[in-house]
């Protein structure tokens, strides 16, 4: 299975119907080969729920900041920044415009030195920080040329609404632009308050922490109902996501040495306790099912 990106170069904005048909026409070249339609929508909750946190970079002496929102591990490119000309009143304001609610961002001020042609980092600060409890403020991304203040009416009939193209609010991430240009006073408040992230007291240790898989061979997951066992109970260690028959599933690793594809049953007891680097838990299997002609898991959480 592969997915084909289309990349379409220009200054001038088309209506929809001339993607639509661009679009066609590459589909009539494949027609041959099976192909599948997910929206917008779905792919931007599906980044979402993997988006735990970002981290900034700032380098006091060139006044350079870098910011990635996250990245890919299969291509290794980022989502991302990186700026020259930041004084350092600037950095507090940036940290809490293009962060996220709910999510922690990791803040490193490194010094930097080049010898030959090699260039070393030496971290000189880290700081931990969170947007203040219950924020809901919008994430900032940079607009035209990079700017680090865009606005919504210097860009109508230019750039498509990001609600247009599926990206809207969800888990209380939003990434969006102020409506009107920020005035001088404006860029010198932030859109939300950053405070320090406390960490709880039981954290849960390494060992006990859930991986994250990446990048998952599906081969090596089998369908649960046919691994696990009624009447038992199994330690979530790890998790992933894999694609197969065209859906992207949830997959598990179990007691360190079952690997398993979920079932709608197992998937949806599991989902909600999914983070990356959060406690480990087991899952006590009650019953095989069968729903609609499918083999499903009568399965929950166990204490």
């Amino acid at each position: 299975m592969f997915r084909l990106e289309i990349t379409i170069y220009g200054s001038k904005l088309y209506k929809a119907k001339y993607y639509q048909r661009l679009l066609d026409s590459y589909f009539d070249f494949l027609d041959e080969c099976p192909t599948y339609k997910v929206s917008h929508h779905k792919q931007w909750k599906a980044i979402v729920k993997r988006v735990k946190q970002m981290m900034v970079v700032y380098v006091p002496s060139e006044q350079q900041l870098a910011y990635c929102h996250w990245w890919n591990s299969f291509t290794k490119r980022k989502q991302g920044l990186l700026k020259s000309g930041i004084s350092q009143a600037q950095v507090q304001i940036i940290l809490a415009n293009f962060s996220f609610n709910d999510r922690p961002i990791h803040y490193f001020e490194v010094a930097m030195s080049t010898e030959g042609n090699k260039t070393t980092y030496e971290i000189l600060k880290y700081i931990k920080y969170r947007r203040e409890e219950g924020s809901m403020a919008i994430t900032l991304v940079p607009g035209i040329s990079n700017s680090l203040y865009p606005y919504r009416n210097q860009l109508r009939g230019v750039v498509l609404p990001f609600s247009e193209v599926g990206v809207c609010r969800y888990m209380n991430l939003e990434l969006e632009w102020p409506e009107s240009q920020l005035t001088r006073g404006d860029r010198q408040r932030a859109l939300s308050r950053l405070v320090l992230w406390e960490e709880e007291s039981s954290e849960a240790t390494y060992e006990d922490k859930l991986e994250l898989m990446e990048p998952i061979s599906m081969p090596k997951f089998k369908p649960d109902y046919v691994v696990l066992g009624e009447g038992h109970t199994y330690k979530v260690t790890a998790y992933g996501f894999g694609s197969f028959r065209g859906k992207v599933l949830v997959c598990l690793r179990l007691d360190e040495s079952y690997y398993v594809r979920c079932s709608p049953g197992l998937e949806k007891v599991v989902a909600p306790v999914l983070v990356r680097d959060g406690p480990t838990f087991s899952i006590l299997i009650r019953r095989h099912k069968v729903t609609r002609g499918k083999h499903d898991l009568d399965c929950s959480l166990s204490a």
